[in-house]
C-alpha cells in the first residue's frame, strides 16, 4: 500500500508538471509568428528580425514563469546546475522544426552572453527522443509532455505545443524544459520516511504481540503448574489471577476442586481410621 502511495503520488506530481509545461508551451506558441520560425533553418544567425522576434517572446515567457530576469535564471543554473531546478518553473524554453528529415534547433531564450544552453539556429539537433516527441505534434498532435528522462544535466519534463501557419501547418515547435530533481528527491525522502514508519509500526506490533501473548500464557502457566500440584497430592495450591476473562473462571474452578479434593481426602482418611 506504502509503495502504491508513493508511484501514485509520482505520477500526480509528473502529470501536474507536464500540464503546467504544456501551457506555458502553448502560450508561448501563441505568440510567435510561423513565417519568423520558418526561416530559422541552418542560414539564419541570432542578429535577423526573425530570430530576435522569437528569442524576445521566449525570453519574456520564462521570466514571467520564473518572476526573475532572464539573467539571474541563467546564473541559477550555471552556478547550481542540477539544483537550479529547485526554484525554477521553467529551466529551458526553445524552437524544434522539422526539416528534410533532421530535427532543427530554432532560437532559444538565452543569449550567448548568458552561458546557458544556448545553442546557434540552425543546429542539427541528434536526439532521437526529441525528433519522436516533435513528428507527433507533426502529425498532429495539439500539445505533449514527455516522459521524464536523465541527462548529464539532471532528470527533465519537457513541454511541446505546435506553431500553426494560416493554413494549419506545423511550422516549429515550442519545447518547455523543467528540471524534476527535485520531485525525485522528495519521493526518496518520502520512501525513507515510509521505510522509517513501517519499522517502527513492525517493532511495536512485535512488543504489543510478545505482551498480549505473556499475558496469555503466563496464567495459563500457572494454571498447568497447579494443576501438576494437584496430581502430586498437593491440593493445598492455590492460584491468584485476576484477568477478568475465563482464564480467572478457570482458576476459581481449579482452587474449588483442590478444596473438595482436600476435603474429599480426609473424610476418606477418616472413614478408613473408622473402621480400622
Amino acid at each position: 500500500a506504502g509503495t502504491s502511495a508513493i508511484v501514485t503520488q509520482y505520477r500526480a506530481l509528473i502529470e501536474d508538471t507536464g500540464g503546467r509545461l504544456t501551457t506555458l508551451a502553448h502560450l508561448a506558441a501563441s505568440h510567435l509568428s510561423a513565417s519568423d520560425l520558418d526561416s530559422l533553418d541552418q542560414r539564419a544567425t541570432i542578429d535577423s528580425q526573425a530570430y530576435q522576434r522569437v528569442h524576445s517572446e521566449l525570453r519574456q515567457m520564462i521570466e514571467a514563469a520564473n518572476q526573475m530576469p532572464a539573467e539571474q535564471i541563467a546564473r541559477e543554473i550555471q552556478v547550481k546546475g542540477k539544483a537550479a531546478g529547485r526554484e525554477l518553473k521553467a529551466v529551458y524554453a526553445y524552437t524544434l522544426s522539422i526539416q528534410k528529415d533532421q530535427l532543427i534547433y530554432g532560437a532559444d531564450a538565452f543569449t550567448p552572453q548568458d552561458q546557458a544552453n544556448f545553442e546557434a539556429p540552425g543546429t542539427i539537433v541528434d536526439d532521437p527522443a526529441q525528433m519522436a516527441n516533435v513528428q507527433k505534434l507533426y502529425s498532429g498532435l495539439p500539445q505533449l509532455a514527455s516522459e521524464p528522462y536523465t541527462d548529464r544535466f539532471g532528470t527533465w519534463i519537457t513541454g511541446y505545443a505546435p506553431v500553426l501557419d494560416s493554413q494549419g501547418h506545423v511550422a516549429g515547435v515550442v519545447c518547455i524544459d523543467a528540471s524534476i530533481t527535485f520531485i525525485h528527491n522528495q519521493l526518496i525522502q518520502l520512501g525513507l520516511r515510509l521505510l522509517l514508519y513501517t519499522s517502527l509500526l513492525m517493532l511495536l506490533s512485535a512488543v504489543l504481540a510478545s505482551f498480549l501473548a505473556r499475558k496469555i500464557t503466563h496464567p495459563i502457566t500457572q494454571l498447568s503448574q497447579q494443576a501438576v500440584l494437584i496430581g502430586a497430592g498437593d491440593f493445598t495450591a492455590q492460584i491468584e489471577l485476576s484477568t477478568g476473562d475465563e482464564i480467572e473462571d478457570l482458576a476459581t474452578s481449579f482452587n474449588l476442586m483442590a478444596g473438595q479434593l482436600q476435603t474429599y481426602v480426609a473424610d476418606l482418611q477418616r472413614t478408613t481410621m473408622e473402621k480400622e
